[in-house]
């Protein structure tokens, strides 16, 4: 209930605000482009909506980035876990009779 009450009061101040500044108009410079009488409100909410996308650009980004080490880690620990059987497989003395039926068969020399 009372995170209801604090959105419910933020929400309300918000709007004051809006109401309050909905006369005021500026001119902003676009990349160059001059823009001329353009209202308050309008320029915060476009810089509010560029800052929840850009936000999201980096949060997709960090998790792809997560994602990938994740990977990188779970292959880590499968090689590690096969290496010593393909070290037998690969070393010619090493290899007992069943691991030199399956080079001979895979075409691998010993």
């Amino acid at each position: 209930m009372t995170r209801f009450i604090v959105s419910a009061v933020i929400g309300i101040a918000l709007l004051v605000l809006i109401v309050l500044n909905l006369n005021y108009k500026s001119t902003i410079n676009l990349f160059g482009a001059r823009l001329q009488d353009v209202s308050v409100v309008v320029i915060a909410i476009a810089g509010f909506v560029l800052a929840i996308l850009y936000s999201f650009v980096l949060y997709t980004l960090n998790t792809i980035n997560r994602l990938k080490k994740r990977g990188r880690k779970r292959a880590r620990q499968i090689l590690a876990h096969t290496e010593p059987e393909l070290k037998e497989l690969t070393d010619p003395e090493s290899l007992s009779d069943r691991g030199r039926e399956s080079a001979v068969k895979a075409g691998r020399p010993l």
